[in-house]
């Protein structure tokens, strides 16, 4: 009889024990759940996150290419003009174009090359009769 009980008794306390046991797995699913649900949540707005830089991604590459166009299309229009330009990298954005690039400078005096040095500053040299030093396209 004593042996009966202690089985009865070892068969409730690990029945109770299961089942406290599956009361805590219970709520560990749905608080796994619900911590699935705010990852889903997440994914998806770092996804719109994703498609929305790419579309800016694409924005700003079509901006560089249509200002590398310009820029381009500027230098042809300076070349063409008989001006000699420093390369884009090297003028600083601060560059201040000389004035009456196009005009024809006085015989009387001897007037400073408007050509632009690589460092972006006017040259130093004295001008030929077109208005520029030997380096930068006098005669």
């Amino acid at each position: 009889m004593k042996n009966y009980i202690l089985v009865l008794v070892s068969f409730l306390f690990v029945d109770f024990t299961y089942c406290q046991s599956k009361a805590d797995l219970i709520r560990s699913i749905e608080e796994l759940k619900v911590a699935n649900v705010q990852n889903q949540t997440k994914i998806e707005s770092l996804q719109k996150d994703v498609e929305n830089l790419k579309v800016r991604v694409t924005i700003g590459e079509t901006k560089i290419q249509s200002q590398e166009k310009e820029i381009f299309r500027l230098n042809q229009l300076l070349g063409s003009n008989g001006i000699n330009q420093a390369p884009a990298s090297s003028v600083p954005n601060n560059a201040v174009e000389p004035n009456n690039v196009n005009s024809a400078p006085s015989n009387s005096v001897k007037s400073q090359c408007r050509g632009i040095t690589k460092a972006g500053s006017q040259c130093k040299r004295s001008a030929g009769p077109n208005g520029y030093c030997y380096q930068h396209g006098g005669h």
